[in-house]
């Protein structure tokens, strides 16, 4: 009888633990510890612009890609990098975050400044990028240090200068 008693302990004990277990994971996941990747059921893809981790390592790896395409030099190449930028920027525009869209449009701007468009990034990306958030401390230097970039590009090392000094040195707290 002893061991029938210590036997039913031991199955009720278990299912409290199953229980809790399961009920503490489903808070967990519905209160957004974990975050798992929105499908999109039109394609079937994950968009990437649904949790700040994944949109952030999509957009370094297309970056990668873009760079690596920009660096071959070719027409289809770089055909093919403003594709996955603008893709970017659709992505971007659909999540309505501005740090992703920020972000989106100054790999354009980069993507325009590495392929001798210098003067294009700084008239359709920057300047209404510099408009929109300019007054943003998030978002300003950015856009800043993209312009001080261009600028260099276009040999204008004194508005280069200009830009680049706008931007705050870092110090040590």
């Amino acid at each position: 009888m002893a061991i029938r008693i210590a036997r039913k302990k031991i199955i009720i004990t278990a299912i409290v633990v199953v229980v809790l277990l399961g009920g503490g994971g489903a808070y967990a996941y519905y209160a957004g510890y974990f975050t798992a990747p929105a499908k999109d059921t039109s394609t079937g893809t994950t968009d990437p612009t649904k949790t700040s981790t994944t949109y952030k390592k999509s957009l370094n790896q297309n970056q990668t890609q873009v760079t690596t395409l920009v660096t071959a030099g070719d027409e289809k190449s770089i055909q093919q990098a403003t594709a996955i930028v603008d893709s970017q920027i659709a992505s971007a525009d659909r999540s309505g975050n501005d740090s992703y869209s920020v972000d989106a449009y100054l790999a354009k701007a980069s993507l325009y400044i590495d392929t001798n468009r210098s003067q294009e990034a700084i008239d359709t990306i920057l300047t209404p990028l510099d408009q929109k958030y300019g007054d943003n401390e998030s978002y300003k230097y950015n856009i800043y240090g993209y312009f001080s970039r261009a600028y260099e590009v276009l040999g204008n090392t004194e508005k280069s200068a200009e830009y680049f000094n706008k931007i705050p040195v870092k110090g040590f707290d």
